[in-house]
């Protein structure tokens, strides 16, 4: 008998200044971009995922929060470093996260299938910083994105 389970994994922004500011710096994509851009991704799962598992992405509300954080920290001690075309540019950068929470935050925006071998990726940096120690470290897993 096959039995599918399914999770929701939540997405935000970066609350961190450095760590947004890195992303910015270097055009990496954020994470819900990541999963609308593509047709298969690489994500966290429960430990008990196996293949043909269900997940439901969502984008928490708290991105919301995390981007006023951010417009905070720029205006506050960060903008006085910048050139006038660089303010210029992360000006227009929040305002595009701001539509990306206008009309994602707080709602389900993907679902996907997990189509790829379950492993256990104890090597990460990010991983330990996010999840706080190698001992809690997540499965990961290859899936198929059903559709936004």
């Amino acid at each position: 008998m096959n039995s599918v389970q399914a999770f929701v994994t939540n997405i935000v922004f970066p609350r961190d200044y450095d760590e947004w500011e890195h992303r910015f710096l270097n055009e990496i994509p954020y994470d819900v971009e990541d999963v609308l851009a593509s047709d298969e991704e690489e994500w966290t799962v429960p430990r008990w995922c196996k293949r043909g598992d269900i997940v439901v992405f969502m984008f928490g509300k708290s991105s919301y929060y995390s981007l006023v954080h951010l417009r905070a920290v720029y205006k506050k001690e960060r903008k006085q470093y910048y050139d006038e075309e660089m303010c210029r540019r992360i000006e227009d950068e929040f305002d595009r996260i701001q539509g990306l929470c206008d009309r994602y935050a707080g709602k389900i925006f993907a679902v996907g299938q997990v189509s790829g071998d379950i492993y256990y990726d104890d090597g990460s940096e990010i991983y330990r910083k996010h999840w706080g120690t190698i001992s809690t470290l997540p499965s990961t897993m290859c899936g198929s994105l059903i559709g936004p």
